[in-house]
């Protein structure tokens, strides 16, 4: 049997449980820009990569969800942190204001913010920089690409979903995943599909949201 680590992603907010997939609050979204974009920008980098390699992974998947919204809607960078709706921020455990988020290698990886009006960090991707980033799995580092592809779905206010192990938004990281699944897309469009017909090849939702539960603020171990 194989034996997964206990490595969880993190998440600060409340959840939606359903049929399929989960929304952190129910309501929000990321309100595009009049033309129709959704901006990120990324604040600093993490020594343990190039630049380059991050920056690439971060875009690539912001490509990699972009199908799944309207075609009304583009996903797109800024050079301007202020109006970015999404921000990328590592953290070290010496930042003198969320040092004491993260608990070093392993545990909780990354946490990633929904876009509700009373959450000061709303849109915040932030990265535990106590661990071993690269941009792919190996014994001594986690996938920055996989964990960007997660904690974007938060920012687009998914929730975890716990029974579909394939679902990038499955809550645990057990190593590298390249594409979003159907279920992935189904709760993007439950969201944003009313800015739009969606693009070719995407569905309608087929999850059916129903009551309120609390969510944990952190996912420990198994």
């Amino acid at each position: 049997m194989k034996v997964e680590p206990t490595i969880k992603y993190g998440c600060r907010a409340h959840s939606t449980s359903g049929e399929a997939f989960t929304l952190l609050t129910p309501g929000a979204y990321i309100q595009p820009t009049d033309d129709g974009r959704i901006l990120w920008h990324i604040l600093n980098y993490t020594p343990d990569e190039d630049q380059s390699k991050t920056y690439n992974a971060f875009a690539q998947a912001v490509t990699i969800w972009q199908p799944a919204f309207p075609s009304t809607i583009t996903l797109d960078s800024t050079s301007n942190p202020d109006e970015a709706h999404i921000k990328l921020y590592f953290v070290n455990e010496n930042h003198p204001q969320y040092g004491d988020i993260f608990d070093g290698e392993d545990g909780t990886l990354a946490l990633g913010f929904a876009p509700v009006e009373d959450e000061p960090l709303k849109g915040y991707i932030l990265m535990d920089d106590g661990e071993n980033w690269g941009d792919m799995h190996t014994p001594n580092t986690k996938d920055l690409l996989t964990v960007f592809l997660h904690e974007l779905g938060h920012t687009f206010n998914l929730g975890h979903e716990s029974r579909v192990r394939d679902a990038i938004m499955y809550p645990s990281y057990s190593g590298e995943k390249r594409q979003i699944h159907q279920d992935d897309i189904d709760g993007i469009q439950s969201i944003y599909g009313q800015f739009g017909p969606p693009r070719p090849g995407t569905s309608q939702p087929s999850g059916c949201l129903s009551f309120l539960v609390p969510f944990l603020a952190l996912f420990g171990g198994v």
